[in-house]
């Protein structure tokens, strides 16, 4: 991979629908040259394209779990036991395994925990955290366009005739509902980036919160250093003073660099630095499916 498909990848993580002709507009690169290496990008199974939903706007809210290297084999058990978790995104790293799930509102933490019990040991040693979410209102979305935004969680990148093919819904219809759901501060067409194939580092980064209203994070606050780290989301906690973020480094140089800015800024003294050794994505849209 070299620079222009990295420059592709963080237009399409922004918007997965982007068109070829607008990304090759942005590039000053040929339809046909953005065509080709999106293709690349595809069938290396280097992107997956993903519809990233808000849970909280349909009545859900994310938790993290954070267990022993030791219980990562326990997930099936675990979500076996907790029927109504439905498990996002799992990192496995050198000494924990990170689990980020949706959960049902009336599912209290205590009753979480006292499940966990059921299937794990040494349950002192599990930490679970809500995940802090700006306040977003439930929203009520009419047939139409849920029919749309189904069909757009199994493939982002649908063409409005194919959307219409399925559906029913006229190809002028399904563009304006894409419009109006590409809108919706609730949802956003990205991708998911399989690091292994993609030969980069995936790294987490666990550190002390300023804004919490902010989402790019401090650790970030002079990008022109960070050419090659790539910003993928910040986690914060219940607590609201801690935070999870997780960054992709196009090589281990890049995430030399960006380890000795950490160790040497006085803001960023208070962090601590995982390496992620395998990273399982599961559609975050799962709940639309039934």
């Amino acid at each position: 991979m070299d620079n222009i498909d990295w420059a592709i990848i963080e237009i399409l993580k922004e918007n997965c629908r982007t068109s070829y002709g607008k990304i090759a507009q942005k590039l000053s690169l040929s339809t046909v040259a953005i065509y080709k290496r999106v293709s690349k990008l595809i069938s290396g199974h280097i992107v997956d394209f993903i519809l990233d939903i808000n849970p909280q706007s349909f009545g859900y809210y994310k938790i993290k779990i954070i267990l022993p290297l030791s219980y990562g084999e326990d997930i099936p058990a675990i979500e076996k036991i907790i029927p109504t978790l439905s498990v996002s995104e799992i990192w496995r790293m050198s000494d924990s395994c990170h689990l980020n799930a949706f959960v049902c509102n009336e599912i209290d933490f205590a009753t979480i925990k006292n499940k966990l019990l059921c299937v794990l040991d040494r349950l002192d040693e599990i930490k679970l955290h809500k995940i802090f979410q700006q306040e977003y209102s439930s929203k009520k979305y009419s047939a139409k366009i849920m029919n749309v935004l189904r069909c757009v969680a199994i493939s982002p990148r649908s063409t409005s005739q194919e959307i219409s093919d399925i559906t029913g819904i006229p190809p002028k219809s399904v563009q304006r509902i894409i419009r109006r759901l590409a809108s919706d501060e609730n949802i956003n067409f990205s991708l998911h980036l399989n690091t292994t194939n993609a030969h980069a580092v995936e790294v987490i980064i666990k550190h002390i919160v300023n804004d919490r209203k902010t989402d790019e994070p401090y650790l970030l606050k002079t990008p022109s250093l960070f050419q090659g780290v790539h910003h993928i989301t910040t986690e914060i906690v219940d607590d609201g003073k801690t935070a999870f973020s997780h960054f992709i480094c196009e090589s281990m140089y890049h995430v030399s660099r960006f380890y000795d800015h950490l160790r040497t800024s006085d803001e960023t003294k208070l962090f601590q630095l995982s390496f992620v050794m395998d990273h399982t994505f599961y559609s975050k849209s799962n709940f639309l499916r039934t």
